[in-house]
């Protein structure tokens, strides 16, 4: 009866995810998750103790692997290019082709979840700001540009800000990296000429 007991708890966590991404952390029901799983509400609770742990259980392994990831492109030696900045959408585009609601559940609906993935954009964005701080502004300094450190901060919550516009609107893998790319472009293309 393994098969069972995995088929419960697939729909759970199908039903679980549909109704964080809906819903988000706060305004999710334990009970709308049982509902649409076709389960009783003891069993949800049977295979995670409370909505925390099944919260947690979702999108915990999306956010290790992107911040690790991230963690990785900040040691980095060089700047990769644009600063750094492609690598870290190879990696974002990676995540959304696997888990992209996880990833937009993260950013945009995690906020009442009183723990370390309630503040992920902001985390992603702290990340971004620090690369292109060591990245790009090491090179505008190299260049003899003087830039406001400030800059980073701005370009960071911008290209995270656009980066989710875009995941809100498409789930197709092709449609989001022509976009993102785009996106890149815009904001990092011949930055210090135009900066000059």
């Amino acid at each position: 009866m393994q098969y069972l007991k995995d088929e419960v708890k697939q729909r759970i966590l199908e039903s679980a995810l549909a109704e964080f991404s809906s819903m988000g952390y706060t305004d999710a029901s334990m009970r709308k998750i049982a509902k649409n799983a076709k389960v009783a509400l003891g069993n949800v609770y049977h295979y995670c103790t409370s909505k925390q742990e099944l919260f947690n259980s979702l999108v915990g392994p999306v956010y290790d692997g992107l911040m690790n990831s991230i963690q990785e492109i900040k040691e980095m030696e060089g700047d990769g290019s644009y600063f750094g900045i492609n690598e870290l959408v190879e990696t974002l585009l990676d995540i959304c082709q696997k888990h992209n609601t996880e990833l937009l559940i993260l950013m945009e609906k995690s906020k009442g979840s009183k723990n370390r993935y309630e503040n992920t954009k902001q985390d992603l964005i702290d990340l971004i700001d620090e690369v292109l701080a060591k990245k790009m502004l090491l090179n505008f300094t190299n260049s003899g540009f003087v830039v406001n450190n400030y800059l980073t901060t701005i370009l960071s919550t911008a290209f995270i800000e656009g980066f989710c516009c875009i995941l809100k609107k498409y789930n197709n893998g092709i449609e989001v990296k022509v976009l993102v790319d785009q996106l890149i472009a815009i904001f990092f293309k011949d930055i210090s000429l135009r900066l000059a």
